[in-house]
């Protein structure tokens, strides 16, 4: 069995098969939470924990989340593309590596793709 035939064994057996664009939600929830720990964290009084400690407890979950979400979308646009005639580009990763535009483009792929495909 080929690689690309065992991807698409596997795929099609998950049962969130077509709801691959959840993970896209991931980092921004994750960015979500970190703003609203760093807006409160001048409220809580500082601890003796060092700085680079708490950045590193602040950058895990989001590169966590972004190494979730770059397979996700990867297997979103196959399966958008096995099911219609939209043919997302890869373009559409940027979303995950632009901070603030990055919110537009998610935006701007999710309508596209409900167009086409629905979200559920």
């Amino acid at each position: 069995m080929d690689f690309g035939a065992r991807v698409h064994a596997l795929r099609t057996a998950e049962p969130l098969h077509d709801r691959w664009w959840l993970t896209l939600l991931v980092p921004y929830v994750v960015q979500a939470v970190m703003a609203w720990v760093l807006l409160t964290a001048p409220l809580v009084p500082a601890s003796e924990a060092s700085s680079s400690g708490s950045s590193l407890v602040l950058l895990t979950p989001l590169v966590a989340s972004l190494l979730l979400s770059i397979p996700g979308l990867y297997f979103d646009m196959l399966y958008v593309a096995e099911v219609s005639e939209w043919r997302p580009s890869m373009w559409y990763s940027l979303m995950l590596f632009t901070p603030y535009v990055g919110w537009l483009i998610l935006v701007v792929y999710l309508l596209r793709r409900w167009k086409y495909v629905g979200l559920w």
